[in-house]
């Protein structure tokens, strides 16, 4: 017998979730058996005007309140969804450093869990190295407690959807590496992955609070490079070759204040005409302005007698191009989730794969706007297939699988649709492990740097 599946979302008044998680619920309203029964974040989803199908779906749902300044923990919270309003699906869409003690919470309390990238991220992690190693520490206490809770609740679910891996360009690239390896044993010996995301904040604006900001501690790294470290995992993983370690390298970072002393964001105060109170510098702790902004890594691909057989290079920009023409308003917390806030979409990928293959997706894109990507193939006359392929996808997010489609999908596993379970895209938490550690290792590095300690960390098994 199906059952209803009541949803709670932790941040849910957000922007973000406005634009997806709840979007999503209110258009599968008519086909599933759901209901948004709780939305917990400090702020009443209700008051944000602009959160349109925020708004309609807890209108709709008669969706409850809930601010966690009303209770001791996180657990009370927890343990309030499960006991007296009956979720039996969290989706945690908070600031990444709240995601662990939110997730393993629902663990304990066997309670379905779909997660926001990363999964799991640290307080002070750019500046502190015992808190960027913490990460991985909290990484295995969740999956402790994944195991224990499966064993009591044998169908639970607790996963992350990243978008990048539901994309026709990307799992187009990641199939055809893992065909050739199976083929030829051939694996990655080159990958470049470039990103530039145009996120131009104001001086004033770095005091702003929310997933996007750097109050916790962390920056860019926390915020949108994880996509592209999971795929850097994804990839790596579907054509391994003889790569069985890489040891990550970090090769420069731009920091807040750097940011701030090197005043590079005076060209488009002056484009702009920001207003004077734009430029005040906030006071910040030590920790806010230690975070990442810009920041460049290589991985050394090494074999089982440590000889290097490839590398890879991550470059991954906050501090680029930007279309931004809006001027500073206090009361916007994220400029970059307005139209005019300037936020980009900009991306170059080439994977190369010892000769045989190589492929490229790139895209330039406003964020807000239209999202189209290019993909480019070329094999080796040897290789089945055309020697030279090229696809542009125009409307790239519709592609692939959707997130609404995803979410669905979880939805009828957890309603028992047993037929449904299991999915390539929907990833379990024990299968993070490869993105976790490259993940922790990267902002080992930052800490490192920080603290003017060497820059080495411990290779990363495949």
């Amino acid at each position: 017998m199906k059952k209803k599946v009541n949803i709670a979302i932790i941040g849910g008044s957000g922007y973000w979730s406005d634009r997806n998680h709840n979007k999503n619920i209110l258009e599968l309203k008519d086909e599933l058996t759901i209901q948004l029964t709780a939305i917990v974040d400090p702020i009443d989803p209700r008051t944000v005007n602009i959160n349109n199908n925020t708004i309609k779906l807890c209108t709709i749902d008669n969706t409850v309140w809930i601010n966690p300044k009303d209770f001791k923990n996180t657990d009370e919270i927890i343990k309030n969804l499960k006991e007296k309003l009956d979720v039996n699906l969290v989706i945690i869409a908070s600031n990444p450093c709240a995601h662990f003690e939110y997730g393993i919470s629902c663990l304990k309390y066997g309670i379905n869990v779909i997660c926001d990238k990363p999964i799991i991220s640290n307080y002070n992690a750019s500046t502190s190295i015992a808190a960027a190693s913490h990460i991985r520490e909290q990484y295995n206490e969740l999956l402790e407690a994944y195991y224990r809770a499966r064993r009591q609740y044998p169908n639970l679910m607790f996963h992350s959807i990243l978008r990048r891996r539901s994309l026709e360009s990307f799992t187009k690239v990641a199939n055809e590496l893992n065909k050739v390896y199976k083929k030829t044993k051939a694996g990655i010996n080159n990958m470049t992955m470039l990103i530039n995301g145009g996120v131009c904040k104001l001086p004033a604006e770095l005091s702003n609070p929310g997933a996007h900001g750097y109050l916790d501690g962390v920056g860019s790294l926390s915020h949108s490079a994880y996509h592209y470290i999971d795929a850097i995992a994804w990839f790596v993983s579907m054509a391994p070759g003889k790569t069985v370690e890489i040891v990550p390298k970090l090769n420069y970072i731009t920091r807040i204040n750097d940011y701030l002393d090197s005043e590079t964001y005076t060209s488009i105060v002056s484009i702009i005409n920001a207003s004077q109170d734009s430029l005040l510098k906030p006071k910040l702790s030590k920790e806010t302005l230690g975070c990442e902004l810009n920041v460049g890594f290589t991985f050394i691909m090494n074999n089982k007698e440590n000889i290097q057989v490839g590398i890879i290079s991550l470059l991954f920009n906050h501090i680029s191009f930007t279309t931004r023409i809006n001027n500073y308003d206090k009361s916007v917390r994220e400029p970059g989730d307005h139209k005019g806030g300037g936020r980009m979409s900009q991306s170059f990928i080439d994977v190369h794969q010892e000769g045989l293959q190589n492929w490229q997706i790139m895209k330039n894109n406003v964020a807000l706007g239209d999202n189209t990507i290019l993909l480019q193939g070329r094999r080796h006359p040897s290789i089945e297939g055309v020697g030279f392929e090229c696809k542009n996808y125009e409307n790239a997010y519709d592609t692939g699988i959707s997130m609404k489609e995803l979410l669905a999908h979880a939805i009828k596993y957890i309603a028992e649709e047993k037929d449904l379970i299991g999915h390539s895209v929907i990833r379990e938490l024990p299968e993070e492990r490869l993105a976790i550690d490259i993940y922790t290792s990267c902002y080992e590095l930052i800490a490192r740097e920080y603290n003017s300690e060497p820059l080495q960390v411990p290779g990363i098994k495949i």
